[in-house]
Order: structure tokens, then C-alpha cells, then sequence
């Protein structure tokens, strides 16, 4: 398959947050994990012999392509692809939208990325919205750890995720 320059980088990315290495700690909710595709999500997939082909594919197909990223500028698109992998689409849409909202772009926060969010991500300065998504995805890390204090070894590491900026 080809993909889209804007999707290699940015799964590329995704790729470097999650590791390549095969984990199963036992405090992670998502259970066997490589290249950031889990047991949990995906029970039928072999984790422990996960190709990092194989996870570019379910990148592309589980959340890339069902949510239009490529209709997004290329920052936006990595940032919400790699939220999107470790939060869950809908709460990283959400973040999204409420990012949107505090730039004066009303939109219903709803969790779907559909054509009224599209069109306003293409009204708002990047830089912006860049910087608002940062700030709400630490926030969501923080109500994670908030309500389940045993993911606080994994602070550390989504702070520095919650903090990247794609060029």
C-alpha cells in the first residue's frame, strides 16, 4: 500500500512514543503492547510478534483514513494521530474541539471529527491550536492519573508526549 508523506511522518512518530520493544506491564490498562497496538484493543493480533508494518497498517486503517487526517494539515493531523493511538479517537477529538472553542472557533464538542471541525481547523492559526492541543492533552493525562494513581510511573512519559509539537 502507499501511504501519504504526512501520514509516514507522522506515524513515524507515533511509532517513537510507543517503542518498538514488546511490553506487558501489568499496571498498563491496555495489557501486551508493541509498537503501541495492545492486546486489549486488538485480542486477535499477535502483539508479541507485531511487525511495525503491520502496526503502520492498523495506523492507517483503524485511524488515519475513518478520520480524514489527511484532509488536516500535516501538524494537526500527526498531533491528533498520535492522540488519537494513545487516548482513544473520541477523547482526542474532544480535545480537539475544546482547543478549537477556546480559539473562538465555536464548534459541538462531540467527539466526531466531522466537516464542521475540519473546516474549522483550517480557519485557526496552526501555531495556536498546536500549543492549545498540548495543553489540554496534559490536562487529560492528569484526570487519568488523577483517577487511577497506580499510572503515575507513566506521568513522566506523557508529559514529553503531551508536550511535542510536529513541524
Amino acid at each position: 500500500m502507499t501511504y501519504s508523506t504526512s501520514f509516514l511522518a507522522a506515524v513515524s512518530a507515533v511509532i517513537q512514543h510507543e517503542g518498538v520493544i514488546y511490553e506487558c506491564d501489568p499496571r498498563d490498562p491496555g495489557g501486551a503492547t508493541r509498537f503501541g497496538i495492545s492486546s486489549r484493543s486488538y485480542p486477535t493480533e499477535d502483539i508479541a510478534n507485531m511487525t511495525e508494518a503491520r502496526a503502520v497498517e492498523i495506523y492507517h486503517r483503524d485511524f488515519w483514513s475513518p478520520m480524514y487526517l489527511d484532509a488536516l494539515p500535516s501538524s494537526i493531523a500527526a498531533k491528533l494521530l498520535d492522540m488519537a493511538v494513545n487516548l482513544g479517537e473520541p477523547r482526542a477529538v474532544m480535545i480537539l474541539q475544546e482547543a478549537l472553542c477556546y480559539l473562538h472557533r465555536a464548534v459541538k464538542i462531540d467527539g466526531k471529527l466531522g466537516p464542521r471541525t475540519r473546516t474549522a481547523v483550517m480557519g485557526v492559526n496552526k501555531a495556536a491550536l498546536l500549543a492549545a492541543l498540548c495543553g489540554r492533552q496534559f490536562g487529560a493525562y492528569e484526570q487519568i492519573i488523577i483517577r487511577n494513581p497506580d499510572l503515575q510511573p507513566f506521568a513522566s512519559g506523557w508529559a514529553i508526549r503531551a508536550m511535542w509539537r510536529p513541524a
